[in-house]
């Protein structure tokens, strides 16, 4: 009966051993003799036996109710047995992979506490301190998958990726500080990969979507562990440290001007924070700390003013009643 059913993480560990096969028989095909021999059939017999191992995951994850760590480890080997087998082209492997990425975020999306680590009858299950790490992991890896993509070259693969990780950003908005930290990486990724046209072609500005978003998802990832004041600050601290790219710094040649108007609509919208937090009373609080995030919040948006990208009678108009308040 055992063999008739293997376990779910059996089989994980079988996928394991696939790729493995595989990998060792990509790097042995070029070569002569036995070893190219060996390697060539390893390289023939992968796609067959990725199919058979594929169904066996299927097997067991119906009958285990698909534990975690099993799903997410067969998903991902097989996906890249198929990567590395050289049997199909490039673009539909990476096509694939980007697929079989998806597939392990919804998994990670629907898992809840209790749920199966390793399979029905172990003791290890997800806990709930865990479940917040799962989706910003998620994203990491994405990120990891999208650097190998957009520079291999062309491909829809790289066009579902570009445009998934936003959303994937989006959903992983309630996970807290590990949220935090992966939407601000893929802020910083965004930003930085953009620039280049070579990396942009045919991506239908999903990038620019990427980097304009992520600062705001980090940002609307953060009132359930900051408070009202210390939000109205990282927002005023963002406009300012993104005023050296609304000047021009990291622009993409013959791109659009991103970060200028990212720089102008949030900066207003930082503004009118501060206003609303005068109306709602900060400025009378008893405690030292809500009544100095108003004056401190206006003094690093007029720092970004003044440094900023406006004409100097813009600035001069926006500065001085600024100032005066």
């Amino acid at each position: 009966e055992d063999v008739a059913v293997p376990a779910a993480a059996q089989i994980a560990v079988v996928t394991l051993a696939v790729l493995a096969t595989t990998l060792l028989g990509r790097a042995w095909a070029a070569r002569s003799g036995l070893q190219g021999r060996l390697g060539q059939g390893a390289l023939t017999a992968a796609l067959p036996g990725g199919v058979v191992v594929g169904v066996l995951a299927v097997v067991a994850g119906l009958v285990e109710g698909w534990p975690v760590l099993p799903f997410v480890v067969a998903v991902l080997a097989l996906a890249l047995v198929l990567r590395t087998s050289g049997r199909v082209t490039a673009a539909s492997a990476d096509l694939v992979l980007v697929l079989a990425w998806l597939v392990v975020v919804l998994r990670l999306l629907a898992t809840e506490a209790g749920a199966p680590l390793l399979s029905a009858e172990h003791v290890a299950v997800v806990g709930p301190a865990v479940l917040p790490l799962l989706l910003p992991a998620a994203l990491v890896l994405g990120l990891v998958l999208a650097e190998r993509l957009l520079v291999r070259g062309d491909g829809l693969g790289r066009v579902v990726l570009v445009w998934s990780l936003p959303v994937v950003a989006l959903l992983a908005v309630p996970d807290g500080w590990w949220a935090v930290g992966a939407i601000a990486l893929l802020a910083a990724w965004a930003t930085w990969r953009r620039v280049d046209p070579a990396v942009v072609r045919g991506l239908g500005g999903g990038l620019d979507v990427a980097a304009g978003a992520a600062p705001l998802l980090a940002l609307a990832a953060a009132p359930d562990l900051l408070d009202g004041p210390a939000i109205l600050l990282v927002a005023a601290g963002l406009v300012l440290a993104a005023t050296p790219l609304a000047r021009g710094w990291l622009r993409r040649p013959g791109g659009p001007d991103l970060w200028s108007w990212w720089w102008g609509a949030v900066g207003l919208l930082t503004l009118l924070a501060t206003a609303a937090g005068t109306v709602e009373g900060w400025l009378t609080e008893g405690e030292w700390w809500p009544r100095a995030a108003v004056p401190v919040g206006v003094l690093l948006l007029l720092g970004a003013l003044v440094t900023g990208p406006l004409p100097r009678v813009w600035t001069v108009g926006g500065a001085t009643p600024g100032g005066w308040w």
